[in-house]
């Protein structure tokens, strides 16, 4: 027996209620059970502002939007979380939590595992995502890295990055990481050595003979490109960095290459087994959601026939030690 364990953003904790530690009944998620669509969660922006002792004007004004965003995927996040619980029976051997950031995600794994009992073969992130990145904590929001001195943003960036607590507070151009919420290109190696905390928990799976991490936000396996130009795939970009960070373990990274919906992350956690096998022999993996129609023909007629398919995407890995 071996454990998969599935972190799942709750956005409006990096600003106030937090679920802490694996669930296990829907008390466990009593911090947020009454978060509702008109909840003004600017009241929690407005607290950790002052908490660092800053006052970003334009937080401030963007305050209730992001409020509202970090909200509306917090419920949409619960929804999906009782759903889960109210049916653990398909999944004995997942562990579940919901995150605010890595740190506490990562942190929760480990607190729930005894040594001499049954280690995480796989890892799920479920977050919203991008070409190249995926949050863990900010929801539908994008923040970006520190900035330059001589950048006219400087100052605005170090204060946001600051009042989400994404950064320790400095004078410097490279702040030390506080709280790692987005997992991308441009931190590999803060998010990848982060994972070393929890590397007795690990193991690689007999599926496969990998440990796996699936980065499972929309679109992060898809192709990052630059100014310049160049491509950047997350997934094979960080595999090196995160077999490094577990002391040479054999590890696959695997992300979704388009959007992606609850219904495919059940498809990936109802047949884990077989997806793990598949990769571990470089095949391709298709993940499916939901049905839709789809038009059979070519005709205008509007009683033309249709049929119900279900929204398939590609999930793309890479390997540590690819033979």
């Amino acid at each position: 027996m071996s454990l998969t364990f599935l972190g799942i953003e709750n956005p409006l904790g990096v600003l106030g209620p937090k679920v802490r530690g694996v669930l296990q009944t829907e008390e466990d998620l009593k911090p947020i059970m009454n978060v509702e669509a008109n909840t003004d969660a600017s009241q929690y922006a407005t607290t950790l502002v002052s908490k660092y002792k800053y006052r970003s004007e334009s937080l401030t004004e963007k305050s209730a939007g992001i409020g509202k965003l970090m909200v509306e995927d917090t419920i949409d996040n619960r929804k999906y979380v009782l759903k889960l619980l109210n049916n653990r029976a398909a999944h004995p051997d997942l562990r579940l939590a919901m995150c605010s950031s890595l740190n506490s995600m990562l942190k929760y794994l480990l607190a729930s595992w005894t040594a001499g009992q049954p280690q995480f073969e796989s890892v799920v992130v479920y977050g919203h995502g991008l070409p190249g990145s995926i949050n863990m904590g900010l929801g539908k929001i994008g923040i970006g890295q520190p900035r330059t001195f001589d950048h006219p943003q400087y100052k605005e960036r170090k204060e946001i990055r600051l009042a989400f607590g994404l950064d320790e507070k400095s004078d410097g151009e490279k702040p030390e990481a506080r709280r790692i919420r987005d997992l991308g290109t441009k931190n590999i190696n803060i998010w990848t050595a982060a994972f070393n905390g929890i590397l007795p928990a690990l193991t690689v799976s007999d599926d496969s003979e990998y440990f796996h991490l699936f980065l499972m936000g929309c679109s992060v396996g898809g192709e990052k490109i630059s100014k310049a130009g160049d491509t950047t795939l997350l997934h094979e970009a960080a595999v090196a960095a995160l077999s490094a960070a577990l002391g040479g373990m054999r590890v696959c990274i695997s992300a979704p290459t388009a959007p992606i919906d609850d219904d495919h992350l059940d498809y990936l956690l109802t047949r884990l087994s077989n997806i793990r096998q598949k990769i571990g022999v470089h095949a391709d993996v298709y993940l499916k959601g939901a049905e839709k129609d789809e038009d059979e023909g070519k005709s205008r007629n509007k009683n033309r026939n249709k049929k119900k398919v279900r929204d398939t995407v590609k999930l793309l890995s890479a390997f540590s030690h690819p033979y």
